[in-house]
């Protein structure tokens, strides 16, 4: 389950998505198994250990996550560095709100392949994950928007399950309408990364369990136990850190790689 060291807060949300959104709404569909509720916000983290892994494209390709990847910046198409976070994790948060963007450009003006792996601690990181897929890519905005936003929306998911919460302890409203206004702030946020702002449930649902799936055998090939999590190409293999790189080893901009 989710790892001992998400707070109570983040726990009691997750086990209100578990018990009413995907088990009593019909609109979330079944239960799927979460990939990273196994993962636990990062605490006492070696800041830089080797990996065993031979390149990050490699291990994506393994991992069945190339389709569930987001390039940021674009060099020869040999990713040098990965960003793995959930937006429900504080640290993640933080890092998208401040030093996430300035990355975006430090890592295009250097030559520098930059890219971004979502995880998820709970359900809603995979319904926010599975709204994004069903807006196509030909109609998203920017890619670091579309990253930006995603956290944004997560803040949005937790606020109306906060009201849906409160509504329905006073009898205000029914469950389906609750299921109803969750299912509105996905639309919003599919209309805020260029989407139509109508949700396609069949294709959300079947999203649903497709990156379940995905994100746990990512976990597992690439070996993730905390969050954030950086991973660096170099000439030795893959190095993982906890906090992100300094970017000065790549040296200036790069061309003719």
């Amino acid at each position: 389950m989710i790892g001992k060291k998400i707070d109570n807060a983040t726990r009691a949300r997750t086990s209100f998505d578990t018990r009413w959104v995907l088990k009593r709404v019909a609109f979330f569909g079944p239960i799927a198994v979460v990939a990273s509720l196994t993962l636990a916000e990062r605490s006492s983290h070696p800041d830089s250990q080797k990996t065993d892994l031979t390149s990050i494209n490699h291990a994506l390709i393994s991992a069945d996550a190339m389709s569930g990847v987001t390039p940021l910046s674009f060099a020869d198409g040999d990713v040098d560095v990965l960003y793995v976070g959930a937006p429900e994790c504080s640290q993640c948060r933080d890092f998208v709100a401040d030093g996430f963007s300035g990355m975006v450009d430090a890592t295009l003006s250097r030559g520098v392949d930059f890219a971004y792996m979502p995880m998820a601690t709970s359900e809603y990181g995979v319904s926010l994950e599975a709204a994004k897929t069903c807006v196509p890519l030909e109609t998203r905005i920017a890619s670091r928007y579309v990253v930006m936003e995603t956290y944004k929306a997560m803040k949005d998911m937790e606020a109306t399950t906060q009201q849906v919460n409160t509504q329905l302890a006073q009898g205000e409203i029914t469950r389906q309408q609750g299921a109803d206004s969750l299912r509105q702030t996905l639309a919003e946020f599919q209309a805020a990364i260029g989407g139509e702002g109508v949700l396609d449930e069949v294709c959300y649902q079947r999203s649903f369990s497709r990156i379940s799936r995905r994100m746990k055998k990512a976990e597992n090939i690439f070996g993730l136990t905390r969050l954030p999590a950086f991973y660096i190409a170099t000439p030795d293999g893959v190095e993982r850190l906890a906090s992100a790189p300094d970017l000065s080893r790549f040296g200036s901009a790069r061309s003719g790689r």
